[in-house]
């Protein structure tokens, strides 16, 4: 069933540090640019004011999995380069689209286990399908408790 705006509490965008140097976004204030979303129907769902989570993914411990930034989006999706943060340098300038982003301090608020350990998370869809590409729904209710434990 495809989603509407009614469905939609806020975006989850994922980086994997064995795909991105997303390790090198935490610690800083703010991060105030673009991040690659996969084209489907869902993109023509996000609006500049929804709000947006950041997770950094993978089986690593160092970073731990977890949600590392909260903040908006700022540009709906538009085409563009990929940037030199991909891992594998044949991502590097491949047609992408981007949704425009601006998020408050990057440092861990909130681990994987936290969210698996949350009842009302159970199925929410980032934790039903880790591998799901950009963006991942948060639904309206399970936003409410994901600010809660992102201390947003």
């Amino acid at each position: 069933m495809q989603l509407t705006l009614a469905d939609i509490g806020a975006w989850i965008l994922k980086g994997n540090p064995k795909m991105y140097a997303v390790q090198g976004l935490i610690g800083q204030p703010s991060f105030d640019d673009d991040w690659v979303v996969n084209p489907t129907y869902r993109t023509d769902l996000m609006e500049p004011g929804q709000r947006v989570y950041l997770y950094v993914g993978g089986s690593q411990k160092d970073p731990v999995p977890g949600i590392y930034a909260v903040g908006k989006v700022t540009r709906r999706p538009f085409a563009a380069k990929a940037d030199e943060h991909w891992v594998d340098e044949s991502d590097r300038g491949r047609p992408s689209l981007k949704v425009g982003i601006l998020l408050g301090e990057i440092a861990l608020r909130c681990t994987r286990r936290e969210l698996q350990a949350e009842p009302a998370l159970a199925q929410m869809e980032l934790l039903r399908n880790p591998i799901m590409g950009n963006p991942v729904v948060v639904r309206p209710e399970e936003n409410a408790i994901l600010a809660r434990l992102a201390h947003s």
